[in-house]
This record gives structure tokens, sequence and C-alpha cells, in this order.
């Protein structure tokens, strides 16, 4: 095991911070894609929902003030799921307990049908 912090790169694996997913989602995924793509003749998403902004969507277990916009995760995805190596997207986390109303799901159901079929 390499030290701590750096781990993943031993595993060739991208860590981008969400600062920089703030600056410019599309080229963070692109560096994120690149590494995935330099490391395996093919990849899989895990999306966990739990990197999304609890205040624009408030879905996951574990509340991120700071997290992404549902924005910027379906610019994110669509420059992923873009790549011929793209091989499946896994989604977890959603806690339906949290959801304010009846609109909020449907409407995270149609950001990521959308960023599948933009790619």
């Amino acid at each position: 095991m390499t030290t701590s912090g750096s781990w993943w790169r031993s595993w060739g694996l991208a860590y981008v911070p969400a600062d920089e997913v703030h600056a410019d989602a599309r080229a963070a995924a692109r560096r994120a894609r690149s590494v995935a793509e330099g490391a395996a003749d093919r990849f899989v998403v895990h999306f966990d929902v739990d990197v999304l902004s609890f205040v624009d969507a408030p879905l996951a277990d574990v509340p991120e003030p700071f997290g992404l916009s549902l924005d910027e995760a379906a610019a994110t995805l669509a420059e992923l799921v873009a790549s011929p190596r793209f091989a499946g997207l896994s989604v977890t986390e959603i806690n339906p307990d949290h959801l304010p109303d009846d609109e909020l799901l449907p409407r995270f159901a149609g950001v990521l049908a959308g960023a599948l079929t933009a790619g």
C-alpha cells in the first residue's frame, strides 16, 4: 500500500476534487475519463448520490452541503459515458426518506437518462 491519501493511484484511479468539478465539470470529467481509459479496456462508473449537494438534491444518506449540483453531475456523467470504453453505471445511496416532494426523484432520473443518452 502506498502512503496515506494516495493509495488510489496504485489502483489506477483518479481523484478529482469537487472544487475542480465546480470550476469546469466537463474538463474534470475528461481528466478522470483519460485515467480510466488508460487503466483498462472497459470501465464502470460508480455514482454514489452522496457526492451531490444536499441543498440541490437531498437524496443521500450523508448530507453534503458543498457537493455537486445535478447539472454538474449530469455534465460529468455525460462525458464519462461518451467513452467507447464505458461499460456500465451503478447508482447507489438514494434515500427516499429525504425526498422533499414527488418531483425530485423523477427529476434525478431524467438527469441520469439525459446524461446516458448525451454520451
